[in-house]
């Protein structure tokens, strides 16, 4: 990528970064359940406090299966659903938080979780690979070496805030 084009990232709100970072190496998946761990296995571990389903993906129009539960993250209490790829395999982990945040249309608040999460990875994982971070959304990537990556997104929108972590493989970042 050319210095102009950089600027020109940076200019639109991407943080740029001159210090390389040590690459992650993998994300094995999200709360104990590894990537590629089929939907019957996930049943077991997850117990009977779930919801099980079907979805059609948005690329392939293929059905999947997904399971949501609530659980607790950094502290707060998330909707998550898991997602089985084709193959039946853990392939995308999505987390919504619980609460009034997805129907506030408080812009601070919803900026302000996007914040919070973003610094919670990053004590984690270290800096994102990528960051936007305007008057408008909150969203971070934290890639790993094995093409398993987080992404966290944080934008208000007049009827609401879409507030995401999603923990994906390749596959996965396709549903």
């Amino acid at each position: 990528m050319s210095l102009r084009s950089m600027a020109g990232l940076c200019l639109l709100g991407w943080l740029c970064t001159a210090v390389a970072q040590e690459p992650r190496t993998r994300l094995e998946g999200f709360n104990g359940m590894r990537f590629g761990t089929s939907s019957a296995e996930a049943k077991q571990i997850l117990g009977p406090n779930r919801k099980d389903g079907t979805q059609r993906t948005r690329t392939t129009r293929q059905t999947i299966n997904y399971i949501q539960q609530e659980t607790t993250v950094h502290g707060a209490a998330f909707f998550v659903v898991y997602f089985f790829g084709t193959d039946d395999g853990l392939s995308l982990v999505r987390l919504v938080p619980t609460g009034g945040l997805l129907s506030s249309t408080d812009k601070s608040a919803c900026l302000g979780w996007g914040a919070k999460a973003i610094a919670a990875l990053t004590r984690q994982y270290g800096p994102p690979d990528r960051e936007k971070n305007t008057e408008a959304d909150r969203e971070a990537v934290f890639a790993f070496r094995d093409g398993n990556e987080i992404q966290v997104t944080a934008s208000p929108l007049p009827g609401g805030c879409i507030a995401v972590y999603q923990y994906a493989t390749p596959e996965g970042k396709k549903i």
